[in-house]
C-alpha cells in the first residue's frame, strides 16, 4: 500500500522520465515502421497548463503534402498508471532479489508498449497524417490491443495485476500464498493421540486364598 500510494501521484519528475521513455519508444518505431511522415513529441499540452509534464505533445506533418496534425497523449492514463500498479506489486512481493529485479525489469518493458497502442492507432491512417506505414493484419492487431488493453478505463488496473501474477506464478508459486495459509500448510504433524479402544487397561492378579 506504501508504494502503490508512492508510485501514483502525479510527480512531475516521474512524468518527465516517464515522458522521455515513451517519446523514445515512439521515435525508434516511427525510425523502423515510418512512412516518411515527420513526427516531433515533446512534454506539455493540454488545455490548462502548457508544460504539463504528464501530457506528451505529438505533432506529426507530411512534406509531401504540407498537411499536418497534433494531438496530446494522457501519459498517465496510457500507460504510467499499469506500470506503477506493476512495479508496486512486484517490490511488495517476498521473491529472491534477482528473480524479483528480473520480473520488474521484464514486465516494466513489456508495459510500456501499453502508451505506444493509441500512437500506432491514430497514427497509421486514422488521422490525415499517417506516420507509422502498416499492413492490414499489424493494424489490426494494434486496434484490438488498443480497445482491449488501453480504452476500457479498468485495463490500467487490472493488465499490470494479470502480468504480476503470471510472472510470480512462473518465478515462484509459493510466493502467491497468503502466510497464515502458509504457515498451515507447512506446520509440522502433531502426534497422533492414541484412542481409548487402542489403550488397554493394565492386567489385575489375584492373590491365592
Amino acid at each position: 500500500m506504501f508504494l502503490f500510494a508512492l508510485f501514483v501521484p502525479p510527480w512531475p519528475l516521474f512524468g518527465r522520465a516517464y515522458g522521455g521513455t515513451v517519446a523514445a519508444f515512439a521515435r525508434m518505431a516511427a525510425a523502423v515502421a515510418g512512412s516518411g511522415a515527420t513526427i516531433r513529441i515533446g512534454a506539455g499540452g493540454g488545455h490548462d497548463s502548457a508544460s504539463d509534464p504528464w501530457h506528451l505533445r505529438i505533432h506529426a506533418e507530411d512534406p509531401t503534402t504540407g498537411e499536418y496534425v497534433g494531438t496530446v497523449l494522457d501519459l498517465r492514463r496510457a500507460g504510467y498508471l499499469a506500470s506503477a500498479v506493476f512495479a508496486a506489486l512486484v517490490l511488495a512481493t517476498p521473491l529472491r532479489a534477482r528473480r524479483k529485479l528480473g520480473l520488474l525489469l521484464g514486465g516494466l518493458a513489456l508495459l510500456q508498449a501499453l502508451p505506444l497502442l493509441p500512437l500506432l492507432s491514430f497514427f497509421s491512417g486514422k488521422l490525415p497524417v499517417r506516420v507509422f506505414d502498416f499492413g492490414s493484419t499489424t493494424r489490426a492487431m494494434i486496434e484490438l490491443g488498443y480497445h482491449i488493453l488501453v480504452a476500457p478505463p479498468g485495463m490500467a488496473y487490472a493488465v499490470p495485476a494479470l502480468a504480476w501474477l503470471l510472472g510470480v506464478f512462473v518465478l515462484d508459486a509459493d510466493a502467491l500464498r497468503l502466510p497464515r495459509l502458509a504457515a498451515a500448510t507447512t506446520a509440522p504433524a502433531q502426534p497422533k493421540r492414541a484412542s481409548s479402544s487402542d489403550q488397554h487397561e493394565p492386567v489385575r492378579h489375584r492373590r491365592p486364598r
